[in-house]
């Protein structure tokens, strides 16, 4: 009995102390969320406040007597030094017949405003380094009258809003960052096609500012591209250069009454991929004059086989090239493919001509034949020596084309191969100017 009353007893005691305990998880659980709570209060108080803050700071920064025609002249008397940078985000199309590139780009610009009356007393949190404001301050500061020099077409990026952003810094920075879809002229050069390296030129400059009142400088590694681009041209392998912060002069006179303006410079190098242009083009026309030199081993007495199997490479190889010109860029010089080309149709014109030779030698032995046979005239012993000679000069043109041609094909294949692929950027150095 005892023994049954010390269990109810410890059961009861410890059904009283889970009771306590969970009573004790619900106070703690209460109590933390309501911190959490005051927490986010807090918290939505002060974006709140910021957000009032940043959305009346446009009206209190700007002086009453700013005037946004006239640059911020820095205390030193020196240059407005203004940070520039892109980032290319997509290549949309490369047009070698108008010679465009069109891409999507990220433009950075940055400069510093002392005018502005700020204290940086906003820059806390999230916004410590950069404080946003509104895009329609900007048509009330100075900004630099940037532009791409080499741009044929430009258009502004906007969804729901323009693809834009306005930033302040705690120095009195200005960061103003863009969408925009170029189209850039690029002058190409294709003697080398297809394998030709194509360098085109991304230049920023001012119109309105020399180099006396605007300096440009990079802002980070200046000029970057999409990692992914790559996966997305077929045809090219991209590799993107920084260049030098120069000038850019607007005449060549001495006496040119507009200044140069500062200018910085980025490179695209474009190096096109041959891979299928072999396993298209040269490759199967090679093949074609091979399976032409092939009548070199056949007996010549089968002239419609024999002339067919010529002709047919011959017309094949035409044909090819045709539609190789078609698919090149329309040029008016010569191109590293029609050289190809070119040098297999004469080999395969000359495989004609050398079969037209075996049969007019052959017509001619026949006609000595019919010399040797007639008994009653005089000179079968001269006939029979110059059939002797036609013979041996038959034997001769088939052995010096089954060597001759061949080889002649290899040296080009040497030279071709050689001076091409050393010079893949197809750029005629005495037409090109800076």
């Amino acid at each position: 009995m005892n023994t049954k009353r010390n269990s109810k007893l410890e059961i009861k005691q410890r059904s009283e102390e889970s009771t306590q305990g969970l009573k004790l998880r619900r106070r703690k659980t209460q109590k933390t969320q309501e911190e959490k709570v005051k927490t986010l209060a807090f918290l939505a108080a002060s974006v709140l406040g910021l957000c009032r803050s940043v959305a009346g700071l446009g009206d209190n920064i700007i002086p009453e007597n700013y005037t946004n025609h006239f640059l911020p002249r820095p205390a030193d008397g020196q240059p407005v030094q203004v940070g520039v940078g892109w980032h290319i985000v997509r290549l949309h199309e490369i047009n070698v017949d108008d010679m465009t590139i069109m891409m999507t780009v990220r433009v950075n610009v940055a400069w510093e405003e002392d005018r502005l009356q700020y204290s940086g007393d906003l820059h806390r949190g999230h916004h410590s380094r950069l404080l946003p404001l509104d895009l329609s301050l900007l048509d009330r500061l100075w900004a630099p009258d940037l532009f791409f020099m080499d741009a044929r077409d430009m258009a502004t990026m906007a969804m729901m809003d323009e693809v834009a952003g306005l930033w302040l810094t705690a120095n009195l920075t200005l960061m103003y960052s863009f969408m925009v879809r170029v189209t850039l002229d690029c002058q190409m050069h294709f003697h080398s096609y297809p394998f030709d390296h194509q360098t085109c030129k991304m230049m920023i400059t001012s119109y309105e500012y020399s180099t006396g009142d605007l300096q440009l400088r990079w802002l980070g590694p200046g000029v970057t591209v999409n990692h992914r681009l790559h996966k997305h041209m077929p045809g090219y392998e991209l590799t993107i250069a920084t260049g030098n912060i120069s000038s850019q002069a607007w005449c060549r006179e001495k006496d040119c009454p507009i200044a140069p303006s500062s200018a910085a410079m980025g490179y695209l190098e474009l190096h096109r991929r041959f891979s299928a242009h072999l396993l298209t083009l040269y490759i199967p026309s090679a093949l074609l004059v091979g399976l032409s030199w092939a009548s070199f081993f056949w007996p010549p007495e089968p002239v419609p086989g024999r002339t067919v199997l010529v002709v047919t490479s011959l017309l094949t190889l035409v044909s090819s090239y045709a539609a190789a010109r078609q698919s090149s860029p329309k040029t008016d010089y010569v191109k590293a493919v029609d050289v190809w080309f070119f040098v297999c149709i004469c080999l395969n014109i000359v495989t004609v001509f050398q079969y037209a030779a075996i049969i007019l030698l052959r017509r001619r032995q026949k006609h000595v034949q019919q010399m040797v046979v007639q008994p009653a005239r005089s000179g079968v012993k001269e006939s029979k020596s110059h059939l002797e000679r036609l013979k041996e000069r038959e034997r001769q043109v088939e052995i010096w084309a089954r060597v001759i041609l061949p080889v002649l094909f290899l040296i080009f294949n040497l030279v071709y191969w050689s001076y091409y692929l050393r010079h893949r950027k197809g750029v005629d150095e005495e037409e090109e100017e800076e």
